[in-house]
């Protein structure tokens, strides 16, 4: 958020103003004004995008989740080694919990959560805060048409 600030920041006080940005980015973003100064800080803006991201990683879970499932549960609920190839199963039985030999859907949401956060994290720690200003305004534009 710092990198998108600084760089749409056109008067440079250090956030990012309403009118350093269209009225459509704006209208998207507003909502993290949280003390309503028609400006953005660079954690209000941190907290909107982060927020914004877990909201899409969980539909994004979900989904999988739910093609999964509907791919492969024989109508149980549960995924077991019997329905899968044995290949995807040792993919599946990483998110076996309680170790019962089967994994439920709310086992498999938490471990493709679990999988994310790290992903995540790697990513934080291998680029540089330029790259991670540009995907910060690439997301406002995707926020823009809806992505």
């Amino acid at each position: 958020a710092e990198k998108v600030i600084e760089i749409a920041d056109e008067d440079g006080e250090g956030d990012l103003d309403q009118g350093e940005v269209s009225e459509e980015i704006w209208s998207e973003i507003s909502g993290a004004d949280l003390d309503g100064d028609l400006s953005l800080s660079s954690a209000e803006l941190t907290s909107y995008l982060e927020a914004a991201d877990a909201e899409r990683l969980n539909e994004f879970i979900a989904n999988r989740v739910e093609a999964i499932f509907s791919r492969y549960d024989d109508g149980d609920g549960m995924l077991t080694a019997s329905e899968v190839s044995e290949r995807r199963w040792d993919r599946l039985a990483e998110a076996d919990e309680n170790e019962d030999e089967a994994v439920s859907e709310d086992e498999l949401a938490a471990h493709l959560a679990a999988r994310a956060e790290a992903a995540s994290e790697a990513n934080a720690t291998d680029d540089g805060a330029e790259d991670r200003g540009r995907r910060g305004m690439q997301r406002l534009r995707g926020f823009r048409r809806g992505q």
